[in-house]
């Protein structure tokens, strides 16, 4: 994330990132613990 970009503008930046076709997809989160 760029602090200093608009909503708007950060948004536009994830989809070039992240199109929406892959959005479709869902979204997998995976937390790591160091032990």
């Amino acid at each position: 994330m760029n602090p200093t970009a608009t909503r708007t503008e950060q948004l536009a930046n994830i989809r070039l990132i992240y199109p929406a076709e892959k959005e479709a997809l869902g979204v997998v989160a995976i937390h790591v613990e160091r032990i």
